[in-house]
């Protein structure tokens, strides 16, 4: 007898489970979100992104360079006070170059001579050639 009335009520419950209504369909949306810590490679589009940083240094000899870097352009637009070079408030523009280590710019617009600034850290060397003769300024990073 509990046999049989343990198929019936199996019989019954399965007869109830296809009664029932039919299941809705549920739309599943991803919740991942992506991680904003996460580093994307550079693109060029980025660079136009980025503000010019401007920078000065004091120098030997009394100097001074103010530099105003765009990464954007891949330049630096050097203001130069050196009273040893006759130079007062003289602007430069200067092409970015690749470098081993730090920042490096050059000025080879005059045929005549050559204008070149490097920088790594807190240190700045403004260096010029003209004709076989290079002239050097050594800098520091005002705080």
């Amino acid at each position: 007898m509990k046999k049989s009335l343990i198929i019936a009520s199996l019989a019954a419950f399965a007869i109830a489970g296809c009664a029932t209504a039919p299941k809705q369909q549920v739309q599943v949306k991803p919740t991942h979100k992506p991680n904003k810590a996460v580093h994307h490679q550079g693109k060029a589009s980025d660079k136009a992104t980025k503000p010019a940083l401007t920078t000065s240094y004091q120098c030997e000899q009394d100097a001074k360079v103010v530099a105003s870097y765009q990464p954007h352009r891949d330049l630096a637009v050097l203001n130069i006070n050196a009273p040893s070079w006759k130079l007062n408030n003289q602007q430069l523009t200067l092409k970015a170059e690749k470098t081993a280590s730090g920042m490096n710019f050059v000025n080879r617009t005059n045929p005549n001579s050559q204008y070149q600034w490097h920088t790594k850290g807190e240190i700045g060397l403004l260096s010029v050639i003209i004709g076989d003769k290079e002239y050097t300024l050594n800098c520091n990073k005002i705080a």
